[in-house]
């Protein structure tokens, strides 16, 4: 699964085993430079959809792994803010959306 997001020039994106990377884009659409990966998926992971809150900060809804991970600043940079691997209480999200667009 990917899933691409565009936020004024960054194009942002998934690869569902791979991680989550953002990419600048000129006004023609084109690459403006190299993709950087914003984080990799932990083992056993699958990244799929995910939205950008007012920040730019993404949460990822994260397949198997019951949970939604937030991408930050920080100095651990993920954290996991919903979680519950033993119930479906959060069971195997896979989309996200946020009111901070």
């Amino acid at each position: 699964m990917v899933c691409i997001k565009l936020r004024r020039s960054t194009l942002y994106f998934t690869n569902s085993t791979q991680g989550l990377a953002r990419i600048e884009i000129n006004h023609g659409g084109k690459a403006a430079g190299k993709a950087i990966v914003i984080a990799n998926a932990a083992a056993g992971a699958t990244y799929d959809d995910f939205a950008l809150d007012w920040r730019g900060d993404p949460f990822i809804a994260t397949g198997p792994c019951n949970a939604i991970e937030m991408v930050g600043r920080g100095v651990d940079p993920r954290a996991i803010i919903a979680r519950n691997i033993n119930t479906t209480e959060i069971a195997e999200p896979t989309a996200a959306q946020s009111g901070g667009m």
